[in-house]
């Protein structure tokens, strides 16, 4: 995956909207992420918050503890934030250095980089959900893709 822009990452969060997001979705993301990640065989973790509970929580072999530290940072900075992990890290990038050390991101509590992906229902930030273990441009496609599929499924049944 290339790098996109801010203008592609903005267009993805607009149709990432959900009209409902609740623990039954969630699962299902859950569902998506188990059998990509089996078919794939792929070493990532997966994590999805909605308020402060955690209600998904996936470990693939060859992830770590570590892997868990990234997804907790990626959740963080998507709750500070209400956009993605790589729209963050696009927004710093495109600002300087300047602003990042204005933010204050703890680099224990927060992490610049694909992987972090806010969840609307109905206009508001209800969670997150956090894909880690791929280089972070890969992480940012695999949760998309994941959100973007439970969402098609929802439409469908409508």
């Amino acid at each position: 995956m290339n790098l996109p822009d801010a203008e592609h990452l903005a267009a993805e969060l607009e149709r990432l909207q959900f009209a409902r997001f609740g623990i039954a979705e969630a699962w299902e993301v859950a569902t998506a992420f188990q059998q990509r990640v089996r078919a794939d065989r792929l070493p990532v973790s997966l994590r999805i918050v909605l308020g402060e509970q955690i209600v998904v929580h996936l470990a693939a072999p060859g992830t770590s503890a570590d892997t868990d530290s990234w997804l907790h940072r990626k959740v963080n900075t998507v709750r500070r934030f209400g956009t993605s992990t790589l729209a963050v890290l696009l927004t710093f990038e495109q600002r300087g250095p300047e602003f990042a050390a204005r933010a204050g991101l703890d680099p224990a509590q927060y992490a610049l980089g694909g992987g972090g992906y806010p969840i609307y229902a109905a206009g508001s930030l209800v969670g997150a959900a956090a894909v880690s273990g791929l280089p972070h441009l890969d992480d940012h496609a695999l949760v998309a893709d994941l959100l973007r599929g439970v969402l098609d499924q929802a439409r469908c049944r409508r």
